[in-house]
């Protein structure tokens, strides 16, 4: 089972304020700028952390600090993408435990 997944706009200035609270919440998020010249954040929500999260970002938000906050499709929930890359290899959903085994036999 993949996490929901958001993205939202976080302004500048408030970033690190932003980013210290919900760090300071355990297991609610995990979060990470995507592009950093409009501050886009993605966020990975457990399943049953999502009704906590938005209120959170709702909360946030009439803060004028989030806006544009968005549910997307998981991009880590489709087969076929790479989901890390080290060199040469792309790892996949399907060789991923087969890059575990690689890396634990060595």
């Amino acid at each position: 089972m993949y996490c929901a997944y958001y993205q939202a706009n976080i302004k500048k200035e408030k970033c690190w304020y932003f980013v210290a609270i919900l760090r300071s919440c355990t297991h609610l998020v995990f979060d990470r700028t995507i592009e950093k010249k409009t501050s886009l954040f993605e966020f990975f929500v457990p399943t049953d952390m999502e009704p906590r999260f938005l209120l959170f970002m709702k909360e946030f938000e009439q803060q004028g600090i989030v806006s544009n906050l968005t549910k997307k499709q998981n991009r880590f929930s489709r087969q076929d993408q790479c989901v890390w890359s080290a060199g040469p290899h792309c790892v996949s959903q399907d060789s991923s435990q087969n890059f575990v085994k690689r890396l634990t036999a060595v």
